[in-house]
């Protein structure tokens, strides 16, 4: 799980941000991991996660942000308004739009992740 974690943050992890550890996908499960992931090694539970969605025009946007809720077990209040994408194409290109899980988390942890993952690359953890 700590491996499967760290790499699915090196593809789609935020690295730039301070603070926060943001994950980005249109998988549902490469969420639940990711989740895991921070639950066991980070100590975030999903109460303190915050998650936002990406949509295009033409999806339900209650549907959307209902099933990401239930798939990922976060609750409704820590689901943030959803995005629109007003691209060039305004039809429907995913079912579900684009997850975002959000941990707000303290620098500390950031920096904690990055690290795991320099010495990943060294192979020396």
């Amino acid at each position: 799980m700590f491996a499967a974690g760290l790499m699915l943050y090196v593809g789609e992890g935020d690295h730039l941000s301070r603070g926060a550890i943001r994950f980005t996908n249109i998988d549902f499960d490469l969420h639940k991991v990711f989740l895991n992931f921070s639950n066991d090694f980070l100590k975030v539970n999903n109460n303190s996660i915050k998650f936002n969605i990406l949509l295009y025009p033409d999806l339900d946007i209650n549907k959307c942000v209902d099933k990401w809720s239930s798939e990922l077990k976060i609750p409704m209040q820590n689901m943030y308004k959803p995005q629109v994408i007003r691209g060039k194409l305004k039809t429907k290109k995913l079912q579900y739009g684009v997850g975002i899980s959000i941990i707000s988390s303290t620098v500390v942890v950031k920096k904690k992740i990055l690290k795991w993952l320099e010495l990943s690359k060294t192979e020396k953890f």
